[in-house]
């Protein structure tokens, strides 16, 4: 699910205030215009590649959005008003949204930043109208809202307990017109994934079941620093709230029901890297599992594993753990026992056990070997009625393995496996018995795509 540079293209279109939306209209002070406002059609779609921001990947839910408006005057830009949307409408080519919008009345200029799944953060922030973008963006926080973990249980395939909030702006400010169309905005996800793998060859000597994280953070910032944003859309440093009590020692426990990999469940906010000597304060992680080499291993091992960019002296330097990045904890070795309790093992830095930590953007295939391009161009086809159903969709796969699929019971595609494609016409159907939802797998290397049906 490799997130490149995710478009949003917004067209404002001459009509009536759309009933799907509500909105918040504040006046800048001093201002004797008053604007009309627009329905702006808003398109959420992506570069030709295998990872859009598309169902039914629970990464990729959009469940609300938010628009904020702000007006540029000089070199400097204010807050607005502000616009929302929960009546997301998926399409063929990725998501789109109306919201109601101000038509500029006298050239102003606006620049619109959308913020996915987080209107509740939105609301509870202190800003004000002619607050300037950098104290909004600071003041905009996302929390556990006392959990202890994010939550990353699916309700049903695609839709997840809690989404994870996203954030995106106009590359410029406009003067907002009739017919307009906003140059692409990129959205960036404010959590890290976290998974753990163990690799092949070590597999038959060690048994995974826990993972411990411990010294997370409980809030994040919904929108980064502008200084950590790179040019290519993604950061180079955490961005983290100006709050005395962020940290929480813990630890979460995460249970793995498989021995070799646990994956898509842990989802924290960015932590920055601690001093060298600040080890018991280091954002980490505690592996646990059974290390079995002459016989079958009764009692559990545990070890540490740290972000470090490298050791000197046997001290790591520490490395942030940073927003819409995947990190996969490979585990390459374990050559002992290791401690005794998941306390044990988070106090003592030396450890029996060796890790390849690979970093990836959410959306790429964060496991070993080369990630191929594989695009599917519909991932949901909805209310398509009691009858027998024929459709298609469009698939790209360059991995050289080539493409398999599976189904539901009652559907029947043509073909159902195949090498390498460019951009193939794949057809399906539904027996009218099928009951709802459906789903369609396709499958290509160690990536597998969904593509929900429903009546």
């Amino acid at each position: 699910m490799k997130m490149h540079s995710t478009k949003l293209y917004i067209l404002a279109l001459m009509a009536l205030i759309s009933f799907s939306c509500s909105f918040q209209e504040i006046e800048i002070p001093e201002s004797p215009i008053q604007n009309e406002f627009v329905d702006a059609l808003i398109h959420i779609t992506s570069a030709p590649s295998s990872y859009a921001l598309s169902d039914p990947d629970g990464e990729e839910m959009i469940k609300e959005v938010d628009l904020l408006a702000f007006k540029l005057s000089g070199t400097d830009e204010y807050y607005a008003y502000r616009t929302r949307t929960t009546a997301i409408n998926p399409t063929a080519q990725g998501k789109e949204f109306i919201v109601s919008v101000k038509k500029s009345a006298n050239n102003e200029k606006y620049r619109f930043v959308i913020i996915g799944n987080a209107s509740e953060a939105v609301s509870a922030a202190n800003f004000s109208t002619l607050a300037t973008k950098k104290q909004v963006y600071a003041s905009i926080i996302s929390d556990l809202s006392g959990s202890g973990r994010w939550d990353a249980a699916e309700v049903s395939p695609g839709v997840p307990v809690r989404p994870i909030p996203m954030w995106g702006e106009a590359s410029v400010a406009e003067v907002v017109t009739d017919n307009m169309v906003i140059q692409p905005i990129r959205m960036l996800r404010a959590l890290s994934r976290i998974d753990v793998a163990v690799k092949s060859e070590v597999q038959p000597k060690f048994r995974l079941t826990d993972v411990y994280v411990y010294n997370y953070k409980k809030k994040g910032r919904v929108i980064p620093d502008m200084d950590s944003v790179k040019t290519d859309g993604n950061v180079k440093g955490a961005s983290i709230p100006v709050d005395n009590n962020l940290t929480v020692k813990g630890p979460i426990q995460y249970t793995s029901s498989s021995t070799v990999k646990y994956e898509r469940e842990i989802y924290l906010y960015e932590a920055d890297a601690v001093k060298d000597d600040e080890a018991l304060q280091a954002t980490c992680f505690v592996i646990g599992g059974y290390y079995d080499v002459s016989s079958a291993a009764t009692e559990k091992s545990y070890y540490r594993v740290d972000f470090v960019d490298k050791t000197i002296n046997n001290a790591p330097s520490f490395k942030p753990i940073l927003r819409n990045h995947c990190y996969i904890i490979n585990i390459a070795d374990v050559k002992n026992e290791g401690e005794k309790t998941p306390e044990g093992a988070f106090e003592k830095m030396k450890t029996n056990m060796t890790v390849e930590i690979k970093s990836w953007l959410m959306g790429e295939d964060p496991y070993e070997g080369t990630p191929y391009n594989f695009a599917v161009s519909r991932n949901l086809f909805e209310n398509i009625g009691a009858d027998l159903f024929k459709g298609s969709f469009a698939l790209t796969v360059e991995n050289p393995t080539g493409w398999t699929s599976s189904a539901s019971q009652g559907i029947t595609l043509n073909p159902s496996s195949g090498t390498k494609v460019t951009n193939q016409t794949i057809s399906f159907d539904v027996e009218s018995s099928a009951p709802s939802p459906l789903t369609i797998q396709i499958t290509s290397g160690q990536i597998t795509k969904k593509i929900v049906i429903t009546r």
